[in-house]
């Protein structure tokens, strides 16, 4: 059964590990359009010249400008969207557990900080570690879980 109980940790570890790269993934959005803020300026009060083709290529620019815009949005939603579900699932289990899982994954705190952070002993976080990642498996959206016959989780 402890293997189990370890898939389970890896599973909510897993997930976790996902959350935490949310900003990650919001933050490189953010500077694809911080670089086409930085492309040079348009100008149209110049006229034409022949067969230069640079009103298509400012056209183009900010469509694509516009494309990554809302981008940006749906995956910022998306990334809020997961945040808040998984601070929901985290609430649900004993409070010190959820408190070294959020310090852990959430903040980015390695365990040595959190026991200090948390004024207990470096043994009991990574027990608290632990017994919270295997609390937290029935709360994590479907798709983090491991496929299992229902008799393996009477345990």
């Amino acid at each position: 059964m402890s293997e189990y109980l370890n898939l389970k940790r890896d599973c909510s570890a897993a997930y976790l590990r996902h959350i935490r790269s949310l900003d990650s993934v919001v933050g490189s959005y953010q500077e694809l359009i911080d670089n086409y803020d930085s492309l040079p300026a348009v100008r149209y009060d110049i006229e034409k010249v022949a067969g230069s083709g640079w009103q298509d290529r400012a056209a183009d620019l900010l469509q694509r400008k516009e494309q990554l815009l809302e981008n940006f949005a749906s995956s910022q939603r998306l990334a809020l969207d997961e945040i808040e579900e998984a601070h929901r699932a985290i609430t649900k289990i004993r409070a010190e557990w959820a408190a070294v899982l959020e310090y852990h994954y959430i903040a980015g705190k390695q365990l040595k900080d959190v026991a200090k952070t948390m004024n207990y002993s470096y043994r009991w976080v990574m027990e608290a570690h632990k017994q919270g990642l295997v609390a937290l498996y029935p709360y994590i959206p479907p798709e983090w879980k491991i496929p299992y016959h229902n008799a393996l989780d009477n345990d």
